[in-house]
Formats: C-alpha cells, structure tokens, sequence
C-alpha cells in the first residue's frame, strides 16, 4: 500500500512533465506522418527511437529536482526515502520503454500504410539490440546523474551551493578519466558468457562483438550500477540534511 501511494505522488508531481514528453512526441508524429520520403522517414525514427536515451535520466533528475522544494519533508521521512528512488527510477525507465515502443508503434504504422519499407524480422532485431544497447547508456547515464545530484545535496548545505558546483564539475571531469579504467576492468568478464546471433548491429563492441552477445559483460556491468545506487541511496539517508 505505502508503494501505491508513493506512485501515485510521483504520477502527480510529475504531470507537467508527462505533458511536456507526450506534446513533443505528438509534435513529430504529426510532423513524420505529413512527410515524405522513405529514407528521411527511417532516419527520422532511428533518430526519434535514440531520444529513449535521455528518456529516464531526463525523467529521474525533474523528479529529483522537483523534491528539492520539500526536500525538508522528503529527507524527514527516512524510512522511505530508498522506496522513493526506486520508484523515480523505476519511472523513468518505464517512461524510456514506452517511448520506445511508441516509436517502434510508429514504424509499423507507417509501413502498413507504404509510407516506408523494411524487413520485418531485420527491423524488430535491430529494434531489440537499439533496446538493449540504448538502455544500458541510459541507466548508466542515470546512476551518474542520480550520483551528482545527492553528492551536490549532501555538499550544499557543508560549503555552499557555489562551491558544491565547482567541486561536482571537478568530479565529473575525473570521471572521463575513471570510466575507461573502470571499462577495461569490465572488459575481464566480456568473454566469459557470449551468445551469437545473425544480425550485423554496430554497437558498443563490448555487449555486442563479432555476432556475439556478451551476457556476463551486462551482468557484470547492472551488478556494478547496483552497488554504487545502493552506496549513494545509503549516503543520502544517512548524510544529507537541510
């Protein structure tokens, strides 16, 4: 029960932004079913179907962003506080799943009407790799952002919201460096469990390589964003205070 109530606030807070989304959406769909031409039309859907990557984190760091202005109230309760990330988070991939279904919606839609042509089973492979490989940058991207956020939080109220920035910048400039270190490491588990498929997809070369699906390098990598979201969810209960 308290989960369907935290959804149901969550749902209500962010209304404005769901209009916001689905108004741009609606926009270029209009825009796509009025124009012509079979190949800006599947370049324009490979570019509509890449927006899903910002799709969660856009939604995550609103959220995150609209508790700022109780953010009293939502630090008071601190029992919760875990239940209500993870429904940010579980919204913001939801809102990045449905918004890529509604552009593969869209790509059926307009071949049945001739206005593009494509293989069926090609374009709903290539659709299911853009999933898989769109949503792990996407969560990838999100845990960084969520990061940022609680650590510009938790130092705001130590040396000042100036001072926060600057430092927050500082981190995520060493990043660019730690990301590749943290990629090579990574690297150790991609050929211990690979699946081959008979689609050519260029993608990032560690998940998907030579016909093969690396399925321990995705494993490895969702169990390393666990730990560091439970790190930083443990940091903003225990840390952060107004």
């Amino acid at each position: 029960m308290q989960f369907i109530g935290l959804w149901k606030k969550e749902m209500a807070m962010m209304r404005g932004f769901h209009i916001i989304v689905g108004l741009g959406l609606l926009a270029v769909i209009v825009w796509m079913i009025f124009n012509k031409g079979d190949e800006t039309q599947i370049v324009s859907i490979t570019g509509l179907a890449s927006i899903s990557l910002v799709i969660m984190p856009a939604t995550i760091i609103f959220s995150l962003n609209m508790e700022v202005h109780e953010l009293v109230l939502f630090l008071y309760r601190r029992n919760t506080i875990a239940k209500m990330i993870h429904i940010k988070f579980l919204h913001g991939f939801l809102n990045s799943v449905v918004f890529f279904i509604a552009t593969l919606l869209l790509a059926f839609i307009l071949k049945l009407f001739n206005r593009i042509h494509f293989n069926l089973s090609d374009f709903f492979q290539e659709f299911a790799f853009n999933m898989l490989d769109f949503g792990l940058i996407s969560i990838v991207g999100s845990i960084l952002l969520y990061c940022a956020w609680v650590l510009q939080q938790w130092l705001k109220y130590k040396i000042g919201a100036s001072i926060s920035m600057v430092i927050i910048i500082a981190l995520i400039y060493q990043c660019t460096y730690l990301i590749p270190m943290i990629g090579d490491f990574l690297t150790f588990f991609s050929g211990l469990w690979k699946v081959k498929y008979n689609v050519f997809y260029e993608s990032n070369q560690l998940i998907l390589e030579e016909n093969y699906i690396s399925f321990s390098y995705i494993i490895a990598l969702i169990l390393l964003l666990i730990l560091i979201y439970s790190l930083v969810t443990l940091l903003l209960k225990r840390k952060v205070e107004v």
